[in-house]
């Protein structure tokens, strides 16, 4: 082949060869020396919380966050993000073939807690916290020798609303039960009066009190019990009159009662729900047989003038369970003391029961999509159950030498955040970790420097997640006797 024929030749031959490799990479195709042959990549997308994170994947350096990663061999690697005042993030992370793996919720905490105090009020050590499910609002109760305020706030736009005082005694907090309207601006608060349980409605919108007696008075009698109570919307409540197994309703703005249905068996209201705006409300209760000792029963009914109906043989107790309803009312945790159960798809007409294999476990909540329960073991374990898999799993194991006071969820679904007691030292820690156990970070270490704010996280009040921006917790500040609402600035 003559000289001249090759010298044109051989460029096109590269040429094109160089093209196809190029192709074959964009589609995520490499060649691997070692094992001599093509093999298809993938791709790691990663977002974290502040920005500007230094990527190490094993040992090599891959900028700075926000990034995505192509073209990764399908193997596990060290992914490692670091950032000047801010604790190192580390975990394993495995590429699969043309698939994207993203993480998108990774958090680094300021080695340096951000306290700031949330407002200018206190509370007398002691006060008792009501939070409403959705974690933006919540109620500060606070006995006194002579009054009861009640301290009400609004997290999501700005904090206290109205400060008021319960009409009747409390004479104990413990027995105090709050429910609240779905969008928080209503609350029936009920406990034990002198005479009978009192019932209040408490309008935040309006700031006024309500007292449910004059309107039970003549039409409903209710014994000396509290009501049990569901709001079908934001403005009505459905509760069952023992005494005349009546099922009535209450119009919070009108202030009017009107009774629903006449039931010939016992019914506690627990839960109402509208599917779509053509079908009859649903209301999901307790009822109990005649037997004796009596056996409790979830029963669903439809509204107005349905028959209380069990919904499963399985949902049979003796005692009235412990339930915990999902955020979006689908689901719900129920314990009676001899078994715990998850519960799925409530308003069907074949909802489903799980048996949970750690019977022992102590619930602590719903996350906030309610994809997840998250309870602890007998032996500080935290483990979750997955609805979508219909799993119970191993979350993280805490220190035998911790005591978890409380617990609440970040808004991300995929970190939660502790509040532990050391047994020995009676010492407090407000702890971040991860779902998958990865990554537990010490957020706040009572009698460490940057504590200095605050004399002792010791009070009986939960941590509170209402938003992405603070992690909300009480504590009297530096040479006070009095609590302080703080907020330790999360990652942004």
């Amino acid at each position: 082949m003559p000289t001249r024929m090759i010298k044109w030749i051989v460029p096109k031959i590269v040429f094109m060869t160089a093209a196809i490799a190029l192709i074959f990479m964009a589609r995520g195709y490499q060649i691997d020396l070692q094992q001599r042959k093509i093999i298809r990549t993938g791709i790691l997308d990663l977002r974290s919380q502040p920005k500007g994170a230094s990527i190490m994947l094993d040992s090599l350096q891959e900028g700075l966050t926000p990034r995505s990663i192509g073209s990764l061999k399908p193997q596990r690697y060290t992914l490692t993000l670091s950032k000047p005042g801010y604790h190192t993030w580390q975990k394993y992370v495995t590429i699969v073939p043309e698939f994207a793996t993203q993480l998108f919720d990774i958090l680094l905490y300021p080695a340096k807690a951000d306290i700031n105090p949330i407002g200018v009020i206190t509370y007398p050590a002691g006060s008792v916290i009501f939070p409403h499910p959705d974690g933006q609002h919540f109620a500060v109760l606070t006995l006194h020798a002579d009054a009861d305020p009640t301290l009400l706030f609004e997290l999501s736009s700005g904090y206290q609303i109205w400060q008021t005082t319960l009409p009747a005694p409390v004479t104990d907090a413990s027995t105090l039960h709050f429910t609240w309207a779905p969008d928080a601006g209503t609350v029936i608060v009920q406990y034990p009066g002198q005479k009978t349980t009192a019932n209040f409605i408490v309008n935040l919108k309006k700031q006024e009190i309500t007292d449910l007696s004059p309107m039970l008075g003549s039409k409903i009698y209710v014994s000396n019990e509290r009501l049990a109570v569901a709001f079908t919307d934001n403005n009505t409540v459905i509760f069952y009159a023992d005494a005349m197994k009546q099922l009535a309703s209450i119009d919070v703005t009108k202030k009017s009662i009107t009774t629903i249905s006449q039931l010939s068996i016992p019914l506690i209201p627990l839960l109402a729900n509208k599917p779509n705006i053509l079908s009859s409300t649903q209301l999901i209760g307790i009822i109990s047989d005649q037997n004796t000792p009596p056996r409790y029963q979830l029963a669903q009914m439809d509204l107005p003038g349905g028959t209380p109906k069990s919904m499963s043989p399985d949902l049979s107790f003796a005692t009235i369970p412990l339930i915990y309803f999902s955020p979006d009312q689908s689901s719900a945790f129920i314990e009676d003391g001899t078994r715990d159960l998850i519960v799925t798809d409530l308003f069907t007409n074949a909802p489903v029961v799980v048996t949970l294999k750690d019977a022992d476990a102590k619930p602590f909540g719903w996350s906030p999509n309610g994809d997840f329960f998250i309870m602890l073991t007998q032996q500080n374990q935290l483990i979750y159950f997955d609805q979508l898999s219909s799993q119970t799993t191993y979350a993280y194991q805490i220190d035998a030498r911790l005591n978890l006071e409380s617990l609440c969820w970040h808004p991300n679904n995929a970190t939660v955040y502790l509040k532990t007691q050391t047994r020995d030292t009676q010492k407090h820690q407000l702890l971040a970790v991860e779902l998958d156990g990865k990554n537990p970070t010490v957020l706040l270490d009572e009698g460490a420097t940057e504590t200095q704010t605050i004399a002792s996280l010791d009070t009986d009040a939960p941590i509170l997640c209402p938003d992405r921006k603070n992690l909300l917790f009480f504590a009297p500040a530096i040479g006070t006797t009095q609590d302080h609402l703080f907020g330790l600035a999360l990652p942004q």
